[in-house]
């Protein structure tokens, strides 16, 4: 665990929101920012089992460095700016980014965080990082980065799981900005007349306590009966900050979770249901 609260960033190339992003929460959380650009050569290795005997060819390097250095631009143009750390590095992005954000407050990607080989061979570093971190990983997509970040923040949960990781989040992030959280509870098509109102005096039984660890937050739940997943990135398009729960006893990765987190107009944070703050 690292000794000082951190948030890390990978970045694969130029990506400006995602590095903004991930600035801005250092900032908020009074971390150090820890940005990462990997030299993924080594990542085929992973799935045709071909060991690699030399080092990524030099001019990686060197585009790499150009990569950082412009990070370092970026982020000495903000005012303020958080202290911040920039590594190049060798090792392959997934076992990289999870080492490097170990203890850390927040990891931060961006939507195409695909490795060089992943798109050929149905994985990407994005989906694999979301499917198993054991803290927040925020998917930010790229866009013109506006002066402030209208809307509410909006935390998606359902019947199946407490959801206290990311309800702890998102209280603790519209508490930490002053936003407007608004929750929205999923309710299976198939329980639309018999459990709906069960499930309804369920969340407003868990949104009370959390209401009262959170006196200051503005909060508005809404149900959805619709497509869970469409709901989501349909609610992105007027958010701030999307925030879904991740159950940490699947064995596999989730894939619905990947693709709401890649089709999301909003930065999107995937959080495990078990996680509690440092």
């Amino acid at each position: 665990m690292n000794d000082k609260s951190t948030v890390v960033v990978g970045l694969k190339e130029k990506q400006p929101t995602a590095l903004r992003f991930a600035a801005q929460a250092a900032i908020d959380h009074r971390a150090t920012l820890r940005v990462i650009h990997c030299l993924d050569l080594r990542t085929a290795a992973d799935f045709v089992s071909v060991p690699f005997t030399t080092f990524p060819p030099e001019s990686w390097r060197v585009a790499g460095e150009a990569v950082l250095e412009e990070a370092r631009s970026l982020v000495n143009e903000l005012h303020p700016w958080p202290d911040a750390d920039y590594v190049l590095a060798d090792g392959r992005p997934v076992q990289t980014l999870r080492h490097e954000s170990a203890g850390a407050a927040m990891l931060v990607v961006g939507v195409d965080a695909a490795s060089r080989f992943g798109t050929l061979f149905g994985s990407s570093v994005t989906e694999r990082l979301v499917s198993h971190s054991r803290i927040p990983v925020a998917v930010v997509p790229e866009r013109a980065w506006p002066d402030a970040i209208p809307g509410p923040i909006f935390v998606a949960i359902d019947a199946s799981t407490p959801a206290s990781g990311p309800l702890r989040f998102a209280f603790a992030e519209a508490d930490r900005t002053n936003h407007e959280l608004h929750v929205a509870h999923v309710i299976p098509e198939a329980d639309m007349f018999y459990k709906s109102m069960a499930h309804k005096i369920n969340v407003s039984e868990v949104l009370a306590g959390w209401r009262e660890e959170f006196p200051d937050v503005q909060v508005t739940h809404r149900f959805f009966f619709d497509d869970a997943d469409e709901g989501c990135v349909r609610a992105s398009e007027q958010a701030s900050l999307l925030v879904l729960g991740r159950r940490t006893t699947q064995i596999f990765g989730h894939p619905v979770l990947s693709e709401i987190a890649k089709r999301t107009h909003c930065p999107c944070v995937v959080v495990p249901d078990d996680w509690k703050a440092h």
